[in-house]
C-alpha cells in the first residue's frame, strides 16, 4: 500500500494504492481509495467525506483514442491471437510510448495519473519481466508478423533499410562495433526495417550484429519475405544494398526491386559516360512535384543479367552539391594550413580521422617547411561532374518519372527510424541482456505502427499545419474519467477543438 497525489488545476488529491490479485484474470491489480485534499503550504491531507468525493480522476482522451487506432488497424485482434496472455500489457506499455515520449520505467507512474483501460499492474519490475518473457517467445513474434502481413495490399512497394541503436551494455551478444549511423563512438546493434508505400506502416523487422553492413542482410531479408509469404512486392533499396551477388538473388528468387547504383560500378561509369553530354537536353526533361528533372532510360549488362537503368541530372540538386564539395575542400585547406604541421605522418593521422576521402583529393606536400595541400584536379573534377546525378536499377520497366518517384519515397522509412529514435525514446539501447532487449525492440514496432498510423492521417487530413502528434494527444488527456466510490463515473466535458480531432480521425466520440 501507498500514497499517490493528483495535481488537477491547483488542487492536489491523495489516494491509497493497494495492489491485490485478480483471481479471475490471475494477474496483480491496484485499487485506489480517494482519501482527500493535501495543503500545498504544509502538506497536510484535509480528510473529505467519501459520499461526495471522487475516488478517482485520471487522463482518458489520450488511450481512448490510441486503443480506437489500435482495434481499426487490426493490431488488437492480432496481439489477442499472438499473445492471448499479455497482449493487454503490450498494448498498455505501446500507448505509454506514444503519449508520453518517455523512459518505459516510468509508465508505472503515468498509469496512476492515467485511466487503465486494461487494469494492468505495470511496475518496473513487471516491465522487464514482460520484455524478458517477450524477448523468448520468438515464435509468437513470428506469428504475429505472418498475421500483420496479411492486412497489406499483396502488390506492396516495400522499403528496406538499416538504422543503428547504440548501447553501454556488454552483456548483449549482438552489440558490435560498426558504422554508427548517429556518429557515437559506442557498441550497436543494425536494426532492419521493412516498410509499406500504400499502407504507410512498417511491416516487419529484424536485428542484425551491428558489425554487417548493409549490402551482408539481403539474403536472409528474402528468406523472410519468402517465410511470411510477401509475394508480388517491389523492393526498394539504396546504394548501400548494391552488390552483384544481391542482384542475382533478386533474379533467384524473382523478386522485384527498385535499387540506387554505386559510381564505383564500372558498368554504371559507363553508362553515365554514354550520356555524359545529352542528359541535360530539353527532350529528356520531366516535371517532378514541381521540380524540373532530366532523364535517360537505357538497360545496363550487370554480370550475365540484363537491367532496365534509368539515369537522372538534378541540376538544382548538383549546384548545392557542388558548392558543399568545394566548401570542404576549402575548409581543410585552411585547417591544416592554420595548423603548421611540420610532420607527413601527423597530418595523415588528422586527415585520416577527419575526412575520410583525402586521399583521392589530395597529396600532401612541404612548403616553407610546413606540410600543406595539393589538389588532385583530375579526380575533383570528376567527382563534381557526378554531382546531382543518380543512377538506378530495376528488372520492372516502368515510366522514367514513376521510378525516381517510387525510389524518392524512401524517406518515409528515415522518417519512421527518426520517430523510434526521437519520439518514442528508442535512440540509445537501456537494456542488458538479450532476451529483454529482443522484447523492446517487438514494443518499439508495434508502437511505431500506432504512430505511423497517426501521421499518415496528420497528414492526409494537413493537420500539421495547426498542430503536432504530441499536441493533439495532451488535448485530449484534459478528457478525465471520473470514477465515485459507488462505482458509478463520469467523463469531462468535451470541447469542441477535441471533437475536431475525433472527427477528423473518423473516431466516434467518447460516451
Amino acid at each position: 500500500m501507498y500514497k499517490y497525489e493528483q495535481k488537477i488545476n491547483k488542487q492536489i488529491y491523495v489516494y491509497e494504492i493497494t495492489s491485490y490479485w485478480d483471481k479471475v484474470k490471475k494477474q496483480p491489480r491496484q485499487y485506489r481509495k480517494y482519501i482527500g485534499k493535501k495543503n500545498p503550504d504544509t502538506g497536510e491531507i484535509i480528510k473529505t467525506s467519501h459520499s461526495r468525493q471522487p475516488v478517482n480522476s485520471s487522463n482518458y482522451g489520450n488511450v481512448f483514442f490510441l486503443d480506437k487506432i489500435a482495434q481499426r488497424l487490426g493490431l488488437t485482434d492480432i496481439l489477442k491471437k499472438a499473445f492471448e496472455d499479455i497482449w493487454e500489457e503490450i498494448l498498455t506499455m505501446a500507448f505509454f510510448q506514444v503519449s508520453e515520449k518517455s523512459a518505459l520505467y516510468l509508465c508505472e507512474y503515468w498509469l496512476g495519473v492515467t485511466h487503465n483501460i486494461y487494469q494492468t499492474e505495470l511496475s518496473s519490475q513487471k516491465i522487464s519481466e514482460l520484455l524478458d518473457l517477450i524477448g523468448h517467445r520468438f515464435d509468437d513474434i513470428l506469428e504475429f508478423s505472418k498475421e500483420w502481413i496479411k492486412q497489406l495490399d499483396n502488390k506492396e512497394y516495400l522499403f528496406f533499410d538499416l538504422t543503428s541503436f547504440s548501447s553501454y551494455s556488454k552483456n548483449i551478444s549482438i552489440t558490435e562495433w560498426g558504422h554508427n549511423r548517429d556518429k557515437e563512438k559506442l557498441p550497436q546493434i543494425n536494426f532492419g526495417l521493412v516498410y509499406g508505400l500504400k499502407s504507410n506502416l512498417p511491416v516487419f523487422y529484424n536485428t542484425y550484429p551491428g558489425s554487417i553492413n548493409d549490402v551482408l542482410t539481403i539474403n536472409n531479408l528474402l528468406k523472410y519475405c519468402d517465410y511470411l509469404d510477401l509475394k508480388n512486392i517491389t523492393l526498394i533499396l539504396d546504394k548501400g544494398f548494391y552488390s552483384q551477388y544481391n542482384l542475382n538473388e533478386f533474379s533467384k528468387n524473382q523478386t522485384n526491386f527498385i535499387i540506387s547504383a554505386p559510381f564505383t560500378s564500372k558498368s554504371i561509369e559507363n553508362l553515365i559516360n554514354k550520356h555524359e553530354k545529352n542528359l541535360n537536353l530539353l527532350k529528356n526533361s520531366f516535371k517532378l512535384k514541381n521540380k524540373i528533372m532530366y532523364g535517360i532510360k537505357d538497360t545496363a549488362q550487370i554480370g550475365d543479367e540484363i537491367y532496365h537503368a534509368y539515369i537522372y541530372l538534378d541540376e538544382k540538386r548538383k549546384v548545392d552539391e557542388v558548392e558543399n564539395f568545394i566548401s570542404l575542400l576549402i575548409e581543410y585547406e585552411e585547417k591544416v594550413k592554420e595548423k603548421k604541421i611540420l610532420k607527413k605522418e601527423i597530418l595523415e593521422d588528422f586527415l585520416n580521422n577527419n575526412f575520410a576521402q583525402w586521399k583521392r583529393y589530395f597529396k600532401i606536400i612541404n612548403e616553407n617547411e610546413y606540410c600543406i595541400l595539393e589538389r588532385i584536379e583530375e579526380n575533383i573534377n570528376e567527382t563534381i561532374s557526378r554531382k546531382g546525378k543518380i543512377v538506378i536499377l530495376s528488372n520492372k520497366e516502368l515510366p522514367i518519372s514513376d521510378i525516381l518517384n517510387l525510389y524518392r519515397e524512401k524517406d518515409k522509412i528515415e522518417k519512421c527510424y527518426d520517430n523510434i529514435k526521437n519520439e518514442l525514446d528508442g535512440k540509445r539501447i537501456k537494456i542488458h541482456n538479450d532476451y529483454t532487449l529482443k522484447g523492446k525492440l517487438f514494443l518499439n514496432f508495434i508502437s511505431v505502427i500506432l504512430y505511423s498510423e497517426i501521421d499518415r492521417i496528420m497528414k492526409d487530413k494537413k493537420l500539421y499545419k495547426n498542430d503536432s502528434i504530441q499536441t493533439i494527444l495532451q488535448e485530449l488527456k484534459k478528457i478525465d474519467y471520473i470514477k465515485f466510490n459507488n462505482d458509478k463515473y463520469i467523463l469531462t466535458e468535451i470541447s469542441k477543438k477535441q471533437k475536431d480531432i475525433f472527427k477528423a480521425f473518423d473516431i466516434d466520440l467518447p460516451t
